[in-house]
């Protein structure tokens, strides 16, 4: 529990950025290796670096039904939006921070790594929420697929 708080307030401090507006919401994902099942939360805030209007997205993955082994993923991913209309397609990257630890034993593990996403987010009309699904790979590691609801807060 005390890992799920600290892990949500990062989330939360990485994803309040100075503008007033920003989306978040819940997924659940399915690893394609190993068949392993996640839940978690995202956030989505604009992040212009330059001339570039880029997306921020941390989120993170708690890893259910695995056997004695509890892992939690945290995301810090950069994402670049080509909106078309209401369909807003996008490709990212990321850090990803790993914390695996096994019942019953002292061995807990951080890992670090990298990973690259594809997905998108459907706008709808006249709604705070959007759908979004996207496919995600760790270099030189899984591959996973996450759908979810994102909604709007703030203005």
């Amino acid at each position: 529990m005390k890992r799920f708080l600290t892990l949500l307030s990062l989330l939360v401090l990485v994803a309040v950025p100075a503008q007033a507006q920003f989306l978040i919401g819940p997924h659940a994902g399915f690893n394609l290796d190993s068949s392993d099942l996640a839940v978690g939360a995202s956030a989505q805030f604009d992040l212009n670096i330059g001339d570039y209007e880029l997306v921020g997205n941390p989120n993170v993955d708690f890893y259910l039904f695995e056997n004695d082994i509890n892992r939690t993923r945290l995301n810090l991913d950069v994402l670049y939006p080509f909106g078309l209309q209401s369909l807003v397609p996008y490709l990212g990257a990321g850090l990803l921070i790993e914390f695996e630890s096994e019942e019953n034993s002292d061995a807990d593990e951080t890992n670090l790594g990298l990973n690259l996403k594809a997905g998108a987010l459907l706008e709808l009309e006249d709604s705070p929420f959007m759908p979004f699904a996207e496919l995600t790979a760790i270099v030189g590691g899984s591959l996973a697929l996450r759908g979810g609801i994102m909604f709007t807060l703030g203005q």
